[in-house]
């Protein structure tokens, strides 16, 4: 899932990754949609059964209400896994309710923890895990073409944030804020 420019151009990155790095995995990318296709429709049942998601959070849709929603949509199905990639935010900037899952920093070691986790629920779903080495290959080859998107998505242009979200997304949480949340 992604919402704005810098979004889509990461979300479009990990389209395009993950399938190199784990063959078995078959991303769902919505600017795929054939031209004339009924895209709510399309959107809508593919997060109905989905077991798994990635939501790719940056400075500018941390309050996109459609990040919100397909984040939603993907709760409701039972034991589903929601990822949430952050590039360019950390983890204490993302409030709840995005804040409550386990996130996944734009880093070396932290995307490779992300496609063990999904190369080790694959089992779960049908599909066939790659072995461990095989896995660690795969990743080491193609991390570069992965980072190198990431960094040029860095430069694109923030989206305009409605005024009444603007503090929110240029400002860090404040610590009372964070605090008060952990307890």
């Amino acid at each position: 899932s992604y919402s704005g420019v810098r979004s889509c151009a990461v979300a479009e990155s990990l389209n395009d990754w993950l399938p190199r790095v784990i063959q078995a995995v078959k991303p769902f990318f919505s600017p795929e949609l054939d031209k004339g296709a009924k895209w709510y429709r399309e959107v809508d049942g593919a997060l109905e059964g989905s077991r798994f998601g990635i939501i790719c959070l940056t400075p500018d849709n941390l309050t996109s209400e459609w990040i919100h929603f397909e984040t939603g949509a993907l709760s409701k199905t039972k034991d589903a896994l929601i990822w949430t990639f952050l590039h360019g935010v950390g983890n204490a900037d993302i409030p709840p309710p995005l804040g409550m899952f386990q996130h996944t920093l734009a880093e070396k070691a932290d995307v490779f923890r992300l496609v063990r986790t999904i190369n080790g629920r694959l089992a779960e779903d049908g599909g066939e895990p790659l072995q461990d080495k095989l896995l660690e290959d795969n990743f080491e080859t193609f991390w570069p073409r992965l980072e190198n998107n990431l960094k040029e998505a860095e430069n694109l242009a923030v989206t305009v944030v409605p005024a009444k979200y603007s503090d929110e997304v240029e400002n860090p949480r404040a610590e009372r804020a964070l605090l008060e949340e952990i307890l």
